[in-house]
């Protein structure tokens, strides 16, 4: 999913921070990279695609040498994303308005580690732990993209790509689109290709 959108992405004209497959210290190096990027940009777009989860309302991406086997591992093995999107929003100097920020998270699968941290938050914090993702903040100036709303699991799909990045690859780069326009014929297809797997 990544590459293909780093593909696409590149061919309209962005210039691309691309990470696949990371461990902790890899991921942060390129969150990293990507900010700082994005710092200094008039539009940036983060795109997201693996395993996520929430706790206390906060999302966080999910390394691939993560375990999650107690609740350390919120701090120390996971990657909080608002530390990532804080750098896309503001005020850009050069062009005098508000920078575009674009998020588009393939992350609200469902959760491997959900009942593991549960059981090490205990009881009274184990409701912190909820399916999918959580919606970020009030928009912020920022536009969001959720494989499905927060709080529920998205599908996976049975192709090459999930059923939201298929859509993405197929919509985004249609040229004089509003943005807006664009999210909704994303829906509707990932619509019409999961009802397609549900039957």
């Amino acid at each position: 999913d990544a590459e293909a959108m780093a593909s696409m992405l590149r061919a309209v004209g962005f210039e691309v921070t691309l990470g696949t497959d990371l461990d902790k210290s890899a991921m942060e190096e390129k969150a990293r990279a990507f900010a700082k990027a994005a710092s200094t940009a008039d539009t940036s777009l983060l795109f997201y695609a693996g395993h996520g989860l929430q706790v206390d309302g906060r999302n966080y991406l999910v390394p691939i040498d993560a375990t999650v086997e107690e609740a350390t591992a919120i701090n120390f093995e996971l990657v909080d994303i608002d530390n990532i999107t804080s750098f896309m929003t503001g005020f850009d100097q050069a062009t005098g308005k508000e920078k575009v920020a674009i998020v588009l998270l393939d992350a609200c699968r469902d959760n491997p580690f959900a009942q593991t941290l549960k059981r090490s938050l205990g009881a009274t914090r184990s409701n912190a732990v909820d399916k999918g993702l959580a919606a970020i903040g009030d928009g912020g100036g920022m536009i969001i993209g959720f494989a499905t709303a927060p709080g529920d699991v998205a599908a996976d799909g049975e192709g090459n790509h999930s059923p939201f990045t298929t859509a993405l690859l197929e919509q985004l780069p249609t040229p004089g689109v509003e943005f807006q326009t664009l999210m909704k014929r994303v829906k509707a297809k990932v619509v019409e290709l999961t009802r397609k797997k549900e039957r």
